[in-house]
């Protein structure tokens, strides 16, 4: 059941997302997405990673190949 802007929504589910405020020295709260307890019933990905010769092939011969981490 949607509201007038149809912005919100009311869940039935049993699982919940809480938000968390941080409150942050000098700085405005930060507003959080407490996610621990919905993490608990997400299933991870397992699929294995190529690799990166493997990826390679797949571009053809790239001219670039960059490794972020985040």
């Amino acid at each position: 059941m949607a509201n007038d802007t149809n912005v919100l929504e009311i869940s039935t589910s049993s699982h919940v997302n809480p938000l968390t405020i941080v409150l942050r020295d000098g700085k405005a709260p930060r507003i959080c997405v407490e996610a621990r307890k919905v993490n608990r019933y997400i299933l991870p990905d397992r699929a294995r990673v190529p690799p990166i010769q493997e990826l390679s092939q797949q571009f053809h011969g790239p001219r670039f190949v960059i490794s972020v981490d985040l």
